[in-house]
């Protein structure tokens, strides 16, 4: 008996994508799709494979839907799925909770929502196949899930599904714990791990195998790289290939643009073509949208930082991507240089010198530092911080550095220009 299964999670459809406040209006409403575009063409990935069902490890939808079209939509792809004898199963994560997103609509009859009260388990009697899973009951679900999960039905390729931080995984917010000597105890042959979008390269394990699907769509600028899902093939209870299969229809990309020390404007704009024609073929064709970072000790650091050329600046960059293709905008532009001079000042015996030496003091004093935050705030925003991309999610405390990073080197240039 040999099938095909599919293997997604964090799909958050109808998730608002963020940064793009300045993308063209006419642009928006085809990004503002890319969560569902991408669940359509996993839908057509799952046809177009013959899999025997699909499994959606949690974060389905990204919250409460803003109306009944989100459900009535998703169960047309349910249905897709159905008209080809594929079925669906699915747990709640910590953004669709049972808490969370009390769901009023009816699946159609080929998808099983998992038990949120308990480890649950279906099995599948023409594949062989047993499917043990928990979904979410509220968002905050610290407990190890997966302890409490049944042993393997012997004769059966087992699969669990589990919305987790995995250990090891400390930069996410740690819902449903466990590790993979846990997971491992259990004799499963496959783990279907959501809530981590960062996709690994390798299965976190192979003896079961343990992995991330990634979410199907990058949201934000810290979600780069192509998104998807993976699609097992199992053959006499057997896992033989496990491979990924990208579903994104729009890709983030952050670019560091580093000028040489005596570049002018046309090497520049040199640079900054070559770097976005290099992004977006890299995209493999797929809508991109980048935030660029112009960094180095340049001679053009005064007037790219001066308040009065920065926008024309940004603008140049957006103009650059327009030419380079439809398919390619700017979500920020950051500009990062430093004057040629502000580091070996802090040396000299001069008001230069001495402003750099008062930076590097401040700099190693956080308490003095968080006193200067409403000076600096108040600074930026005369200076029209956010044109410049001084702005981002990021708290005030957090940003402390690069705002004082900026304000000196404003001093900087100004002292340099009168001297």
């Amino acid at each position: 008996m040999s099938f095909r299964f599919i293997h997604a999670a964090d799909l958050h459809i109808d998730s608002p994508l963020q940064g793009l406040g300045r993308i063209d209006p006419a642009m928006m409403q085809r990004v503002q799709l890319a969560t569902r575009t991408a669940f359509e063409k996993l839908v057509d990935l799952a046809v177009r494979e013959e899999v025997a069902f699909l499994l959606i490890a949690g974060d389905l939808f990204d919250g409460q839907w803003q109306d009944m079209r989100t459900g009535q939509w998703t169960i047309a792809q349910f249905r897709r799925l159905d008209a080809h004898g594929i079925r669906v199963f699915y747990i709640r994560g910590n953004h669709d909770a049972e808490s969370k997103l009390q769901k009023s609509i009816r699946w159609p009859d080929n998808v099983s929502e998992l038990s949120v009260k308990q480890a649950e388990t279906i099995t599948l009697d023409e594949v062989k196949v047993a499917i043990h899973g928990r979904g979410f009951a509220r968002p905050d679900v610290l407990e190890d899930l997966a302890a409490a999960y049944p042993a393997a039905i012997p004769g059966h390729f087992n699969i669990g599904m589990l919305h987790t931080s995995l250990q090891g995984y400390d930069e996410h917010d740690p819902y449903a714990p466990t590790t993979i000597d846990t997971l491992r105890g259990k004799g499963y042959d496959y783990w279907a791990l959501g809530h981590i979008h960062l996709r690994e390269a390798q299965a976190l394990c192979e003896h079961p195998y343990v992995a991330y699907s990634g979410n199907t769509q990058g949201r934000h600028i810290r979600e780069q790289g192509a998104k998807g899902c993976l699609v097992a093939s199992v053959a006499d209870g057997q896992l033989e290939e496990v491979r990924f299969e990208p579903t994104d229809v729009l890709r983030w990309s952050e670019l560091e643009i580093v000028l040489a020390a005596d570049a002018d404007a046309q090497q520049l704009d040199e640079q900054i073509r070559d770097a976005l024609s290099a992004a977006h073929e890299k995209n493999e064709g797929r809508f991109t949208v980048a935030r660029v970072r112009l960094t180095g000790r340049c001679q053009l650091h005064a007037e790219l930082n001066d308040p009065l050329k920065q926008g024309d600046w940004i603008g140049r960059v957006r103009d650059a991507a327009a030419v380079i293709s439809d398919e390619l905008c700017i979500e920020k532009v950051k500009i990062r240089t430093s004057a040629q001079r502000s580091e070996r000042s802090r040396g000299e015996a001069d008001l230069l010198g001495e402003l750099s030496r008062e930076v590097a003091l401040l700099r190693e004093d956080p308490e003095a530092l968080a006193g200067l935050s409403p000076e600096l705030k108040s600074l930026f925003d005369k200076l029209s911080s956010a044109q410049a991309g001084l702005s981002d999610e990021r708290d005030t405390n957090a940003r402390m550095e690069e705002w004082l990073a900026a304000a000196e080197q404003i001093l900087l240039t100004g002292l340099e220009g009168a001297a």
